[in-house]
């Protein structure tokens, strides 16, 4: 039935998040699944900004010194720049045909979260990652199935340790391989630019040229 269905996906998302620390970005993402899920219950428009929105405010009325927190400012940010851009960047990318589809869309990714992280990176590394794009397509995979098997790795220690400990060191394997990866792109050549940090009225002129583009593109796409 969908409430046990939601109410065992709201459990194992607050699981998820104690397991992780309680960091920042991953507060964020559970109360978007939380959010997610009991609008699904109540049959409620389950549109992702306001669930993003309503994250943020949640964590915001929580402890508000989160808004100095890079961690959540990057996470917030990449997550809004994703929401607002990535179908449109995604669509010009597949308009070019000979790029494969899951190198677009990882390139696509990467650019909507840059869009909107970029002041917030220059003010608190004043550096900007060059090959960030090549990154993302590179290392996130191994992240990702380090991830999994360490999820499934907690599901099954108390039924199946010996697997359990199997899928942990596949895991760390991962990591370790997309951590080498990381470093070899970090060693290139021009890796990094040296940047300042935007002025407030840069970074209001930015994020308005942003708004622009966005209003923009959606108006285009309501007119068809």
């Amino acid at each position: 039935p969908k409430k046990i269905i939601v109410i065992v996906s709201i459990v194992s998302m607050c699981g998820y998040a104690l397991m992780a620390s309680l960091v920042p970005s991953v507060i964020r993402a559970t109360l978007m699944g939380i959010l997610s899920a009991t609008g699904l219950l109540c049959n409620r428009d389950r549109d992702a900004l306001n669930l993003l929105g309503g994250a943020v405010l949640l964590m915001l009325i929580w402890k508000p010194l989160l808004l100095y927190d890079i961690s959540f400012q990057l996470s917030a940010s990449a997550s809004l720049g994703i929401l607002l851009f990535f179908r449109n960047v995604s669509s010009l990318l597949q308009k070019q045909n000979w790029i494969p589809f899951w190198v677009s869309e990882g390139i696509a990714l990467a650019i909507s979260a840059q869009l909107v992280t970029l002041p917030f990176v220059l003010y608190n590394f004043h550096a900007f990652p060059v090959y960030f794009i090549l990154s993302n397509l590179l290392v996130t995979p191994f992240l990702e199935m380090a991830l999994l098997l360490g999820l499934g790795a907690s599901l099954l220690f108390l039924i199946v340790s010996p697997i359990a400990e199997l899928f942990l060191y596949i895991a760390d394997c991962f990591i370790g391989y997309g951590t080498a990866i990381n470093q070899q792109i970090a060693s290139l050549p021009y890796a990094s630019l040296n940047l300042r940090g935007l002025t407030p009225l840069e970074v209001l002129g930015y994020y308005v040229l942003l708004l622009v583009i966005f209003f923009r593109s959606l108006l285009r796409l309501l007119s068809f």
